[in-house]
């Protein structure tokens, strides 16, 4: 589930792309993701700073990928299988997304680790706990009356930071009800988690 204002659908099929990683290759990449996260609770297979071949080496080739408007270099890719999406800017990995749902077809949402043992099936209490106190948080204004337990489609949100050494967490909870799926008759209460973003 995207957190833009605009719903966008990428459709697409897995491609399965042979390769083959030698023993060294693998080692080399296990280095740079150590040196790229070197905080103990991070749990991702892939850390910001690695380039698309080392990604693709660890988690496989993207299922879909595109590159983002207006913006020199830059490309998007999903990694279905992994339940990963990546920014690479310049094939440098800039930005991850974890989202908590998806209707793409065979995109399976992130069951690992983030950091500090936080899940995407946790709640917003659980992961306070984990995290400790935002660095910052961000909320959309929410008009006087609004009752926040009736599901809408474009719900508001509030996006909670976290600074660590290596690396800044995004959080994305809502502040209201959403309504996520007509056909599956599927809503997100208020306080449910959307997605996880990991930049630099």
């Amino acid at each position: 589930m995207s957190t833009s204002d605009t719903p966008v659908k990428y459709q697409g099929r897995k491609q399965s792309k042979p390769s083959i990683v030698f023993p060294y290759s693998v080692l080399l990449i296990a280095l740079f993701g150590l040196s790229c996260h070197s905080d103990s609770g991070y749990g991702l297979p892939v850390a910001i700073g690695m380039t698309g071949d080392q990604v693709s080496k660890i988690i496989g080739e993207p299922t879909e990928h595109y590159a983002v408007p207006d913006k020199d270099q830059q490309v998007i890719r999903w990694y279905y299988s992994s339940g990963i999406v990546g920014i690479f800017d310049r094939d440098r990995l800039s930005r991850i997304t974890l989202n908590v749902y998806s209707d793409y077809q065979g995109f399976l949402v992130y069951s690992g680790s983030v950091v500090n043992h936080v899940t995407l099936r946790d709640s917003k209490q659980i992961i306070l706990q984990k995290l400790g106190h935002p660095t910052k948080v961000e909320t959309d204004d929410l008009e006087s009356g609004t009752n926040l337990d009736v599901p809408v489609v474009w719900p508001k949100e509030a996006r909670y930071y976290w600074r660590s050494k290596d690396y800044l967490i995004e959080a994305t909870f809502l502040l209201q009800a959403q309504a996520v799926s007509e056909k599956q008759h599927l809503t997100f209460a208020k306080d449910a988690l959307t997605d996880i973003q990991i930049t630099k």
